[in-house]
């Protein structure tokens, strides 16, 4: 290996790569202003481009104007039956929709014989 460059880690290297190409040092500042100028320019709004407010403000009158709703509102009424059984009030029906207590059961623990009980609550016989 030579000490004069380190090997690359690059399997098939161009042939046309050549480490010591010719890079210019200093750019030519008169181009650089050039290219500045030029990229600012199509940076900037063509005057050609203009907006027409008194159009634009006109399509937005005549579309709010076309944008009406027609049916009248209607209030709400619930669900109606005419036998008046599809909706019942909170307090009728209570024994229908009473929830039965809840209850946890005995504990695993508590079925299995255990001598230490008794004596965390005293007992020591």
């Amino acid at each position: 290996m030579s000490d004069e460059h380190p090997r690359g880690i690059l399997r098939n290297r161009p042939e046309e790569y050549h480490e010591d190409s010719e890079v210019p040092d200093k750019l030519d500042r008169n181009e650089v202003i050039k290219n500045t100028r030029l990229n600012a320019q199509l940076a900037s709004v063509p005057e050609h481009l203009k907006w027409d407010e008194i159009n634009l403000y006109k399509n937005e009158q005549e579309k709010s104007a076309t944008m009406k709703i027609d049916e009248p509102k209607t209030p709400y009424e619930g669900g109606f039956n005419p036998e008046g059984e599809y909706y019942r009030d909170d307090n009728e029906g209570d024994e229908v929709d009473d929830i039965p207590a809840f209850e946890l059961g005995e504990g695993e623990y508590d079925k299995l014989p255990h001598d230490v009980l008794g004596s965390l609550h005293g007992d020591w016989s």
